[in-house]
């Protein structure tokens, strides 16, 4: 990368030279379907002198069995993205134009912008600079600069403080302090249908595992709180905080937990001198809490979030201060913020401006920022969730417009992100209408306007499919990593991206090539890591990304491998993935793995058995499942066989995923069960554990209370719930629902761990990180 010199080559003739990969490409598996291929990838004894990029040089050096050196980069740029043609453009606009036209909206005050990013091509304007009222697109705003000042992991919460410590007896002399930061996950929103006083009762079932038995004075209520909330509602702090503190006080009594009858209530967020916290409650990251906001365009939860932004950045809870860093931000990114105006985070206030360039520039912008796709997950989706739920059916907009909507008096908005299904391009779009009249026939030409740029407009083939990664590897000791995937029918040719953090892409970065195997060289050891991700190019275009993978360029001598077996993902499109986009679940693990200090490789469950890679290379392999289930199969019998010679061999195995019991014991013949009880050795209960909740225990009992539901990337609706088998423990518990086991460890000869639910489904990062080293250190003993 530019920031930090990372270099690439890219084993393959100059783009000007290029051999079209129809008649020149070659696949490993092809040449060499076992180990072997391995062995000449580390060797480079398959380089020619033609392809090797070193200035007429080999790089062979089989005849000494040393690693070739680092080869550089010869900077092969990515082809330029080709612009709308002129005469296309054209038939585009005028059939734009006759659908605003419709008597309708005709009369309205239009403001109208929609780009092609990629190409940077204005596809469509009309005022788009005049600032109107956004109504709801405001949450855009609103959630963007939350995730952007705070982070993604950012919780919200409460605490519960006291006047004196909890004594001998279990009592608190003196009052109780219930102080919230302006949480509003205490609501049915979390999960959907859920009790909104779990979170209060899970704090107080806290308070009584910590001793509290009681009170001597009363309860005091502090700062902001918003209990469970009303969509379409205006914030009121003071209704609020007395529900929030009403529903405390009947969570303390179900916990066993006596307190005086007095009440207390403020606003402000101070507490009395010397007085003792007892016990903090962190909601759901904001990854997960924003998704109501824009998805069903929750009012009051925009409210209180501008209030905890201003809070949280300028030390003040209110409206004014929270519209003042939306702008600071907003500057900060180049977004022009003192030409905004924000008087709430909602949309409900007809004083709101923005522009159509403002909110289009804001989703081109977010692409920079880390946080880019937890905001992206948070949006609206046509024909499948939230307010664009019930629009855009048809076959070119289902699944494929994500956005945010607007409706006030005489307001209709609509802006998002078009994944046009046949040129694989992304288009934003925001259409801003002030002075309309009937809101269902302003949405209908809306509707409308998108239909046209998501439907064929450029009237050609489409691009090539998405290639499926292989493997991505370091060479020990070596600044090169080694990326392999299969080839694509109709590419000429390949986009290899590679990213600092697997979020954050950057197309000046991207290398063309036409093998299906390169190495890539000048990589800095340790940091950063290495992520990366494929698009095949055809004579029409590029296609969708693969996967996700990544590879750590250590020199440490402990090294782990992720398998990723979750080709579900892909093949069956669900409400979480409407494109069938490729996933970053292995990326997941990966970040996860930073922060333990070992190097990691990641490849499909494909290479596994078909020799590419070999398990016996590392001392831990992470077997990535996620919802993988029995069509697919989250161990067929060949990946049974490797993984139990490998764990007969010393090895060490985490593995999670939703289905694996039901697939292997539910579904499964005899060998099946026999590998899911002596292999994994766990003991299968059912399908469902009935929550998101899980607590660890023993080995992983400082990991706390986790929660495993990520709308808009992962909704675990059936999360094995096990037992431990001879020989291995329970190592954490369901909390509610089912309450049986959620993860099993066994420590003996090559040992397991076996999560009943997603390890990439934990909600935070934070989370996942803990998790991920501890099980380190529970599996790999160097």
């Amino acid at each position: 990368m530019k920031a930090t010199g990372l270099r690439w080559l890219l084993l393959g003739t100059a783009l000007g030279a290029c051999t079209p990969a129809t008649t020149g490409m070659t696949d490993p598996t092809d040449d060499a379907p076992t180990s072997t291929a391995d062995d000449e990838l580390t060797t480079g004894a398959t380089a020619t002198t033609e392809d090797s990029g070193l200035d007429g040089e080999s790089d062979s050096d089989e005849d000494t069995g040393e690693l070739p050196p680092d080869p550089g980069d010869p900077f092969d740029p990515p082809p330029p993205v080709e612009p709308l043609p002129e005469d296309r453009l054209a038939e585009l606009r005028a059939a734009i134009d006759d659908r605003l036209a419709d008597p309708s909206v005709s009369f309205a005050d239009h403001g109208v912008l929609i780009v092609d990013p990629a190409a940077d091509q204005v596809l469509y304007e009309r005022n788009p600079d005049a600032l109107r009222i956004p109504a709801s697109n405001t949450k855009l705003f609103t959630t963007a600069t939350a995730m952007g000042v705070l982070g993604e992991d950012h919780p919200l919460g409460a605490e519960v403080w006291a006047d004196a410590p909890i004594d001998g007896a279990g009592t608190v002399t003196g009052g109780l302090y219930l102080v919230g930061h302006h949480d509003f996950t205490w609501s049915s929103e979390f999960p959907p249908g859920g009790d909104p006083r779990l979170s209060p009762d899970l704090l107080a079932e806290a308070l009584y595992d910590a001793g509290l038995r009681s009170v001597s004075g009363g309860l005091t209520v502090r700062g902001e709180f918003l209990y469970d909330g009303y969509s379409l509602g205006t914030y009121d702090s003071a209704a609020h905080r007395n529900l929030a503190a009403a529903r405390f006080r009947e969570s303390l009594a179900a916990a066993g937990i006596a307190i005086g009858p007095s009440n207390d209530s403020s606003s402000d967020f101070e507490l009395p001198p010397g007085a003792t916290m007892l016990e903090r409650w962190e909601s759901a990251p904001l990854a997960v809490s924003a998704v109501p906001i824009n998805v069903y365009s929750h009012n009051e939860f925009a409210d209180i979030l501008l209030r905890h932004v201003g809070w949280e950045l300028g030390g003040t809870s209110d409206y004014e201060t929270g519209a003042a860093e939306i702008a600071s931000w907003l500057d900060a990114l180049g977004l022009a913020g003192g030409e905004v105006t924000f008087f709430d985070g909602s949309g409900l206030s007809h004083d709101n401006q923005v522009s159509p360039r403002h909110v289009v520039e804001l989703f081109r912008t977010m692409t920079t920022v880390p946080e880019s796709d937890a905001w992206r997950r948070t949006f609206s989706i046509a024909g499948v969730r939230g307010t664009l739920g019930g629009r855009m059916l048809g076959a070119d907009t289902l699944g494929r417009v994500h956005g945010k909507t607007g409706t006030l008096t005489g307001t209709i908005a609509t802006s998002g992100v078009i994944y046009n299904r046949w040129d694989r391009r992304e288009y934003l779009f925001s259409i801003l209408m002030n002075g309309t009249g009937d809101a269902g026939a302003t949405r209908a030409v809306h509707d409308e306007v998108i239909g046209e740029v998501a439907a064929d407009i450029r009237g050609e083939p489409e691009p090539p499919a998405a290639p499926v990664l292989r493997a991505v590897r370091h060479d020990p000791g070596t600044t090169v990593a080694r990326i392999e995937w299969a080839p694509v029918e109709g590419a000429d040719g390949y986009l290899v991206w590679p990213s600092q953090d697997g979020v954050v892409w950057d197309r000046a970065d991207a290398r063309y090539v036409t093998t299906t195997q390169h190495r890539a060289g000048s990589l800095p050891l340790a940091d950063p890591p290495l992520f990366v991700r494929v698009t095949a190019v055809g004579p029409t275009g590029e296609g969708d990304a693969s996967d996700v993978y990544a590879t750590w360029v250590d020199d440490a001598a402990a090294r782990v491998l992720l398998v990723d077996g979750n080709d579900r993902w892909q093949a069956e499109p669900m409400a979480e993935n409407t494109l069938a986009h490729g996933h970053d679940f292995a990326a997941v693990h990966a970040r996860a793995l930073l922060g333990a200090g070992v190097g990691f490789d990641t490849a499909a469950n494909e290479a596994v058995t078909d020799g590419l890679v070999t398990l016996d290379d590392y001392p831990l392999v992470v077997w990535v499942l996620g919802e993988e289930s029995t069509d697919d199969e989250t161990f067929d019998a060949a990946e049974q066989s490797f993984v139990a010679d490998y764990l007969a061999a010393g090895g060490a195995l985490m593995v999670s995923g939703a289905e694996i019991g039901w697939d292997l014991v539910e579904l499964g013949d005899a060998a099946d069960q026999a590998f899911y009880a002596n292999v994994l050795h766990a003991e299968y209960l059912g399908d469902g554990a009935g929550t998101y909740l899980v607590r660890g225990q023993g080995p992983l009992d400082e990991t706390g209370r986790l929660r495993f539901f990520t709308p808009g990337t992962m909704v675990v609706e059936f999360a094995d719930h096990l037992a431990a088998a001879a020989g291995a423990e329970q190592v954490a518990e369901y909390v509610r629902g089912t309450g049986d086991g959620a993860a099993v460890l066994y420590a003996g000869p090559g040992p397991v761990l076996h999560l009943g639910f997603p390890f990439e489904s934990i909600d935070s990062a934070p989370a996942r990180a803990a998790v991920m080293e501890r099980a380190i250190d529970l599996l790999y003993q160097p």
